[in-house]
């Protein structure tokens, strides 16, 4: 079906049926201070986490991953390390 006759036609936004879910890929994100290792902030995804430093994703997962400093102050992580 296309166009009117689709019954999903001109539904948008808090009206479509996967409004506020997360996709299941979704890693949440724990940022910490490299200097006392403590929670800085906590993200629900890699991509938002990006946004907020406004850095590409891809940076944040790579920092994940290697254990390097984010920025000259973060610990990235994909797990709670308390």
């Amino acid at each position: 079906m296309k166009g009117e006759m689709n019954p999903m036609y001109g539904v948008r936004g808090s009206d479509h049926p996967s409004f506020g879910i997360d996709p299941g890929n979704v890693v949440p994100v724990y940022i910490y201070n490299a200097k006392d290792i403590t929670l800085f902030q906590t993200f629900p995804s890699i991509a938002k986490a990006g946004r907020f430093f406004n850095v590409d994703k891809s940076t944040i997962s790579r920092h994940a991953k290697s254990g390097k400093i984010l920025i000259n102050q973060y610990i990235v992580s994909t797990k709670s390390i308390n």
